[in-house]
């Protein structure tokens, strides 16, 4: 049992000795940091064309309207005629 004990307990030191090891490096935190970082530019770049997609849209329902009023126009003067 206390062979046991002792076996679990060594592990368990080893398994946070290469824990803080790989945190103190940072070698997975600076690969995080940089990914981040990557995506959050990603993020904004999109943003910036959902805004200019918006953009487009709304001048094209726009456009649209304008049509339809000039089509209703043309029609009421064909009317008339």
């Amino acid at each position: 049992m206390e062979e046991k004990k002792r076996k679990k307990l060594e592990e368990a030191t080893a398994a946070r000795a290469v824990a803080f090891a790989a945190a103190t490096r940072g070698e997975c935190t600076e690969t995080l940091r940089n990914r981040i970082r990557e995506l959050e530019t990603e993020c904004k770049k999109l943003t910036i064309d959902i805004k200019l997609k918006e953009d487009q849209i709304r001048e094209l329902e726009m456009k649209v309207q304008e049509l339809r009023k000039y089509k209703e126009n043309e029609k009421d003067t064909e009317v008339l005629m």
